[in-house]
């Protein structure tokens, strides 16, 4: 999926026409929730962001489909690491790199 915001008309009336039909309910789902994680992200402000993530763990809650109810246990897990972002506008993608590039490193010395 693409963000909304990414996408030109055409390709929005195709995806709500592929979504909207008669049995694909599961995949409006997933892609209501990626819609909804995506916009999360951009939100500006602790307090905002804290009332969208427990509208997303609300949501993720009710679902019937597995992926989504893990999902939601998952970001209630880190909620308070997640909204840190929120405060600080700081990522832990240094740190990821770091540790891929160890693992690298330790794999090419193998």
């Amino acid at each position: 999926f693409k963000a909304e915001e990414g996408l030109d008309l055409e390709q929005k009336v195709q995806i709500a026409e592929m979504i909207n039909l008669k049995g694909n309910e599961n995949l409006k789902e997933y892609y209501n929730v990626y819609q909804s994680l995506h916009r999360f992200y951009k939100t500006r402000g602790y307090k905002k962001a804290k009332r969208k993530l427990e509208k997303i763990i609300a949501t993720a809650a009710e679902s019937k489909l597995k992926p989504i109810k893990t999902l939601g246990e998952t970001l209630t897990k880190w909620k308070e690491e997640i909204l840190n972002h929120f405060s600080t506008r700081l990522t832990n993608g240094r740190t990821e790199g770091f540790n891929g590039l160890a693992k690298l490193l330790g794999s090419s010395s193998n």
